[in-house]
């Protein structure tokens, strides 16, 4: 940058940001520019500190510096001189550290404070409490102690409060309370404990609230109800026990609700399915006990159910097939009994399904995994899935051949010829194919089979070859690594199967034409 730029004194705006070709450091020069109301100083490759003679340019009223990598050093002091600035963002310059000067709080014009994903230390000054202007304070993602301090409640217009990812500690401060303009409430990820205050429902405009990943207690207040605007409620990972409690059926635009691993107790309330905005619900890793509400599928919205690893009982209900945007369903390492209801084939929007670890049983239907590629985990011992198989399900489009038998079961009855795809009677093989299982290790492929299955699930004919993997239904049992095999114009069955009776469908989505 010249330093003749220095002697522009009528200079207002300097917009210099995004000039990746301009090196060195923040030349002395500029800071002469005493005329200058705005200075753009982003996403440049400036090296060193920040000067102290930026307090020269009291006229400043917009000041941005961010995304300077090889910025190092502390925020000077002389920032405080500034008076007049309104909005300053120097932010994600991870080489930026010390602690945020106390001369911060004579920014009393301030209304956009942005100090964030810097690598900033100390203590949060009081003096912030000065700025009663103050609509953004972002000090999120540094290495900031101590704890949140009481001035903060005067901060009477401010909209977002972003203090997360640091290591502040303490308890949330009753003047939080006072903040009846904020929209936005993020102090997750640090390490505050105590309750979470009554006070909060004062807090009426709020629309997200994340306490998350903290060291919480104590119950989850009833004033929640009263956040009537609320979309997004994170509480989890915290030490919560008590109850969900009933009024939070009040909050009718939520739609996010994060509980999980907390130890939350008692049953999940009916009310749950008065929130018709809902989206995402996720109460797993508590303590939870009861049944499902059936009010859960008044949630046409719900795109997630996480319950999992609770004590939850009774059966899964048929309303559960009324959640026609769900997309994942986790209800594993609970208590539930009884079949799985058919309507689970409703939810044609589905990518992974957890019901193992209950004591369920019944089917998922063939149909279902032939739609819904996914994930599916199950109790395979007593669930009979076409997808499925223990410890984990594998995505039915992308069947993978791990091994095989050595030896065939028995007795072995013959698989009716009938039962052959008209697809596979082609003039490739040589003589008319007939499918049999075959009756001694002897005629089982000694060569590898297929290491990989092309993405349309069909692999190479040929003698030897491996046709495909496919997991095959038969009357009661539920089997796994089926594989066929091209061999001398014939098609050979290899499975795992313990009876090959009652052949009731063979699963060959592509063959071989």
């Amino acid at each position: 940058i010249p330093s003749e730029m220095g002697k522009l004194s009528q200079l207002e705006q300097l917009y210099l940001s995004s000039n990746w070709w301009i090196s060195g450091t923040i030349p002395t020069h500029l800071c002469a520019l005493l005329g200058l109301k705005g200075l753009f100083l982003d996403d440049i490759s400036f090296t060193g500190t920040i000067p102290s003679e930026i307090g020269d340019l009291v006229q400043l009223e917009t000041l941005h510096m961010s995304l300077i990598y090889d910025l190092t050093g502390t925020l000077p002091s002389e920032i405080g001189n500034l008076i007049n600035l309104k909005e300053l963002l120097i932010e994600s310059n991870d080489q930026l550290s010390g602690m945020i000067p106390s001369e911060i709080g004579h920014l009393v014009q301030l209304q956009t404070l942005h100090l964030y994903k810097n690598d900033l230390n100390g203590t949060i000054p009081t003096e912030i409490g000065n700025l009663t202007k103050l609509q953004e304070l972002h000090l999120y993602t540094n290495q900031l102690t101590g704890s949140i301090p009481k001035e903060v409640g005067n901060l009477g217009k401010l909209r977002e409060l972003f203090l997360y990812s640091n290591q502040l500690t303490g308890t949330i401060p009753t003047e939080v309370g006072s903040l009846v303009a904020i929209g936005k409430l993020d102090l997750s990820s640090n390490e505050l404990y105590g309750t979470i205050p009554s006070h909060i429902g004062k807090l009426i405009q709020l629309q997200d609230l994340h306490l998350h990943r903290n060291e919480f207690t104590g119950e989850i207040p009833s004033e929640i109800g009263l956040l009537i605007d609320l979309k997004k409620l994170h509480f989890y990972s915290n030490q919560l026990t008590g109850i969900i409690p009933t009024n939070i059926g009040g909050l009718m635009d939520v739609k996010e609700l994060k509980l999980n691993s907390n130890n939350l107790t008692e049953t999940i309330p009916t009310e749950i399915g008065d929130l018709i905005n809902l989206r995402k619900i996720d109460f797993s890793s508590n303590n939870l006990t009861g049944i499902i509400p059936t009010e859960v599928g008044n949630l046409p919205r719900l795109i997630i159910i996480h319950l999992n690893s609770n004590k939850l009982n009774g059966t899964l209900s048929s309303e559960i097939g009324d959640l026609g945007a769900l997309e994942n369903l986790s209800l594993h390492s609970n208590q539930l009994t009884g079949m799985i209801p058919s309507q689970i084939e409703n939810l044609v929007h589905l990518e992974n399904l957890w019901l193992y670890g209950n004591k369920l049983s019944g089917s998922i239907p063939f149909s279902f995994c032939e739609r819904n590629p996914g994930i599916y985990q199950v109790d395979c011992e007593d669930v009979i899935c076409h997808c499925c198989k223990e410890p984990e399900c594998t995505q039915y489009t992308s069947p993978s051949i791990s091994s095989f038998p050595s030896t065939m079961p028995s007795p072995i009855p013959s698989i009716s010829p009938s039962m052959i795809p008209s697809v596979l009677l082609t003039s490739q093989y040589p003589t008319s194919p007939s499918l049999s299982v075959a009756p001694s290790s002897s005629l089982v492929p000694t060569r590898e089979p297929c290491s990989k299955v092309p993405e349309d699930g069909c692999a190479i004919c040929g003698d030897g070859k491996c046709v495909q993997n496919y997991n095959s239904i038969f009357k009661g049992f539920s089997c796994g690594n089926l594989e066929l095999y091209a061999l001398n114009g014939a098609l050979q069955v290899v499975g795992d199967c313990a009876y090959f009776q009652s052949l009731e469908e063979l699963a060959l989505v592509c063959g071989c034409a």
